[in-house]
């Protein structure tokens, strides 16, 4: 259970006004039965102190002129008033305000001793996740019980972990793929180093020997094994940045059209068409990468074909674009269909050239076409008679 801060906040406004308004509420009754006791009491004293009305006597009337200074005119007293009524020596309406504001201070200040008691019930668990943490436990976190009004910082803190936790594992996982990829490269690259030593060191010896036939031969094998460990090497490199390197969030919007076109310039073969149903073609991508996917698949394709390569960019739906490429070579071996897009290697002979090919390149494009949330599929193409007449690489990429 995780909650925003919003709702976090808003909680504790809501805590905090219950608590304020239950203390108000309180100190209303609280007030109300004070004065209404004082009232009474004073009632019944002022009721206590009147005459009774039995034994109240007229005044006599004198009959003659007053004769001297002690014959003035008597005049009855008057009763006094009752006194107004306190509480705690102040009048009602200002007892009233300070009880109010009293029980008030008290609810604000059993907000904060509940807000305190909560952010320290908080922290020592923190500080117990932190020790977990510090021995090992990775998966340590603050155990969220429902309606806990220590749920949103206890989530924020469950989420930091979560981060570290994703971390520490992208971290271990980037040193796998080193040790990995050195350990593929070390093994994969013994051989053509073998064998272009031996190339090298009979040329050494026997250079003077050889025909110029046999000695370009030779010369020429020698750069074809320089070619393939250069691209070994490139390719296991490039695996390796994929899985680890943050530049490939970049993303930006890129004309697919436009990009193939290039890239196709860079090829001496020379029958590639280009189809489009529209030249805007367009998608959120990696430019660097969707270069290198493309030049994979063209590199593959025009190395097999005999004599064209078809590209085709057409709208699959409203979300998708699709990408074939296709050639008019001699297909692909069932073996081969079954390791496209795997993390293998193969050797073979194409045009005289030692190169990797349906290995690590369609591993590569694989993982490329991933990263942009899209698919890559590859078949034969063939005929009624089930006779290969080519392949075809189907990529779908997001539409923007």
């Amino acid at each position: 259970m995780k909650l925003s801060k919003e709702n976090s906040f808003s909680k504790l406004i809501l805590l905090s006004g219950i608590i304020l308004f239950g203390f108000g509420l309180m100190g209303h009754f609280v007030s109300s039965y004070i004065i209404s006791t004082v009232k009474e009491s004073l009632d019944q004293n002022s009721q206590n102190h009147q005459p009774r009305s039995g034994h109240h006597r007229p005044p006599k009337k004198h009959l003659g002129p007053p004769r001297g200074p002690h014959h003035l005119p008597h005049h009855p007293p008057h009763h006094r008033r009752p006194p107004h009524p306190q509480v705690l020596g102040l009048s009602p309406e200002n007892a009233n305000s300070a009880i109010l504001f009293t029980f008030l201070i008290l609810g604000f200040s059993c907000t904060l001793f509940i807000a305190s008691r909560t952010m320290k019930e908080t922290a020592r668990k923190a500080q117990n996740v932190f020790d977990e943490i510090n021995r090992g436990n990775l998966s340590a976190r603050i155990h969220l019980t429902k309606g806990s009004p220590e749920n949103s910082i206890a989530s924020q803190f469950n989420q930091m972990a979560d981060k570290i936790e994703q971390l520490i594992a992208d971290i271990k996982e980037s040193e796998r793929n080193k040790i990995e990829v050195f350990q593929e490269l070390a093994h994969d690259i013994r051989t053509p180093v073998a064998g272009l030593n031996s190339l090298l060191e009979t040329i050494n010896e026997h250079s003077e020997s050889m025909s110029k036939d046999q000695l370009q031969q030779f010369t020429s094998s020698c750069l074809s094994e320089s070619k393939y460990i250069a691209k070994l090497v490139e390719d296991l490199l490039f695996i390796s940045g994929v899985n680890k390197s943050k530049d490939l969030q970049n993303f930006s919007k890129i004309n697919l059209y436009n990009l193939l076109t290039e890239e196709i310039s860079l090829f001496h073969f020379k029958n590639i068409q280009l189809n489009t149903t529209c030249e805007d073609v367009e998608t959120m991508a990696n430019s660097f990468l969707i270069k290198r996917l493309f030049r994979n698949a063209l590199e593959n394709a025009t190395s097999f074909a005999a004599s064209q390569v078809i590209i085709n960019v057409v709208d699959l739906d409203p979300h998708q674009w699709l990408i074939t490429i296709s050639d008019d070579g001699p297909g692909l071996r069932e073996e081969d269909l079954k390791l496209f897009g795997q993390k293998s290697f193969s050797r073979k002979a194409i045009r005289s050239e030692q190169r990797l090919s349906i290995g690590l390149g369609s591993f590569i494009m694989k993982k490329i076409v991933e990263i942009h949330k899209g698919t890559i599929t590859i078949k034969n193409i063939v005929n009624e008679s089930s006779q290969r007449l080519g392949a075809v690489l189907k990529i779908t990429l997001p539409r923007v």
